[in-house]
Order: structure tokens, then sequence, then C-alpha cells
């Protein structure tokens, strides 16, 4: 029996189903600095869908984008998302 909600395990399969979502970012008219940075999308699976978000944003005003990626049950690496490390990921 496959799992039936992203990220669980499946009774007999062992089946794991990580969900990547793309997040989008962007800036409202008349700002430009980073700290006025929004969220406008965080439920985007595929690039297109992340072009339609960037498409009806440009046309309210958003500007300067950023894309972010997501996997469920995936731990994040701050230390490494802020140049922690030496040597990087």
């Amino acid at each position: 029996m496959a799992a039936s909600r992203a990220g669980e395990v499946g009774r007999w399969e062992g089946e794991v189903r990580m969900t990547t979502n793309l997040i989008v970012w962007g800036l409202p008219k008349g700002k430009t600095e980073r700290l006025h940075e929004v969220l406008l999308a965080e439920t985007c699976r595929t690039q297109e869908d992340v072009e339609r978000v960037k498409a009806a944003a440009t046309k309210d005003g958003w500007h300067s984008f950023r894309v972010s990626r997501y996997t469920e049950g995936e731990r994040p690496d701050f230390v490494g998302a802020v140049g922690g490390r030496k040597g990087g990921r």
C-alpha cells in the first residue's frame, strides 16, 4: 500500500515520499532593500507555477523575485546557508 500523504511511510513497502516546494519571494513596488522582501507563494511545484506567480505579481508592481526550495522532511542547513562552513556544500 503506497503512502497517501507526502512524507508518510507506506505500510508495506517502506516507501517515503518527500514533496519539494518552490517558494517565491519578491519586493513590492517602490521598495529596493531585501528587508522588505515578502513571501508571495509557498506551494509551487513546478517552474511553470513559479512563472505564473511572477507574471501575476509583476502586473501588480512586484519585482526582484527570488525562488527558494524546501523539501518536506529535510533538515535546514542554517550554517551552510550563511556561509559558515568552509568549502560550502
